[in-house]
């Protein structure tokens, strides 16, 4: 199940004095994302898979590198690329904007959807499933898409 949190619940951030804060990527960070991005076009290339355009592709990108016995990316760079093309799919067809969220855990990657008050952390959501000793998961990314799509309106085609 995607990490989720309804607007307004404290979730992990109940010690935060202040209360939890989104705010717009900064350049540096919108690099950050994009080098992610290229990553993930590049594991796909590596790979064999033409273009990671849907959470079923993500699962099987991930499914690929996991099964991968040679020398590989490294867990948390896997998880950066394949997190941020699932933030990227999710914020394309639904009311998801990307943003960090500021709290007492730090400061980290965010799709946010004001009209649904949903918010969910694809960076996150992805590592935990990639990192050393974490259970085997399968599907995971066609799992987060099922939910939000059920509960966060779709975006308008423009």
């Amino acid at each position: 199940m995607a990490e989720v949190r309804k607007k307004g619940s404290s979730g992990r951030r109940t010690e935060f004095a202040n209360g939890p804060t989104w705010r717009a990527l900064n350049d540096d960070e919108l690099e950050q994302l994009e080098q992610f991005r290229g990553l993930g076009r590049q594991m796909c290339g590596y790979y064999g898979i033409d273009e990671a355009n849907s959470p079923e592709l993500l699962d099987r990108l991930y499914e690929v590198w996991r099964d991968d016995v040679r020398e590989k990316v490294e867990p948390l760079h896997a998880a950066c690329a394949i997190g941020a093309m699932l933030g990227d799919i999710l914020s394309d067809r639904l009311c998801f904007d990307w943003c960090m969220i500021v709290d007492e855990q730090g400061v980290e990657f965010c799709l946010k959807s004001e009209v649904s008050d949903w918010e969910t952390y694809p960076v996150n959501y992805v590592w935990k499933r990639v990192e050393p000793g974490a259970d085997e998961h399968i599907n995971f990314c066609a799992g987060a898409w099922d939910l939000f799509r059920e509960r966060v309106r779709p975006r308008k085609l423009q």
